[in-house]
């Protein structure tokens, strides 16, 4: 008569939040496992839906911009938190599949990965996400020579460096300029103060 002998299953490392991966750099890929994932005690719910186990990391800004992240190969749901441990957190951004997640300088992100709540429970678990920081907009001004008196004119110019498509927004007295919001990125405006002493000041 033999003796059969079954091993125990283990939880990935990373199972708590205590023990979250490091994601090291602006962007990344890397791969995980839920098959054995398991929920801790009083674990709140950061994705959205059904929490059946789940898998931490986390990530340091360096500084101020977003944070994406895509899943690669298995259909997973995404939470974003400050905290301190599983149960004592904010959430800062969740969703399935992609979340994009708004980071100030030295903030550390802990990101949770679970089941999407439609997905079979039987499934491999295994599965990979990228992610991606994109830094915030540097806009610069630069020194302007003369004085605004009244019937006068004066050049400000405004340049803005960053990824993506980057707008401007022209305010006068707190007051949007229309017309003046869609901009190119870098561009010169001609103003006058008149008698009531307005002001034009980039926003």
């Amino acid at each position: 008569m033999g003796l059969a002998v079954f091993a125990e299953a283990e939880a990935p490392a990373n199972d708590d939040f205590a023990n979250a991966t490091a994601l090291e750099g602006a962007s990344g890929t890397i791969s995980g496992n839920l098959l054995e994932a398991t929920r801790e005690v009083n674990e709140r719910d950061v994705s959205g839906d059904e929490l059946r186990g789940s898998v931490w990391y986390k990530w340091t800004a360096n500084e101020g911009g977003l944070l994406n992240l895509a899943e690669g190969t298995y259909k997973i749901s995404f939470g974003a938190v400050v905290g301190t441990s599983a149960v004592d957190f904010a959430v800062k951004a969740n969703g399935r599949r992609t979340t994009v997640i708004n980071v100030v300088a030295g903030e550390q992100i802990y990101i949770v990965a679970t089941y999407e709540s439609n997905h079979s429970a039987d499934a491999s678990g295994l599965f990979s996400f990228e992610w991606e920081f994109v830094p915030a907009p540097v806009v610069s001004i630069p020194t302007v020579e003369g004085e605004m008196a009244a019937g006068n004119t004066i050049e400000i110019s405004v340049v803005g460096t960053g990824e993506g498509d980057l707008t401007y927004t022209w305010l006068r007295d707190g007051f949007q300029v229309p017309g003046w919001s869609d901009s190119p990125r870098s561009c010169s405006l001609i103003s006058s103060r008149n008698e009531s002493g307005d002001d034009m000041n980039h926003g």
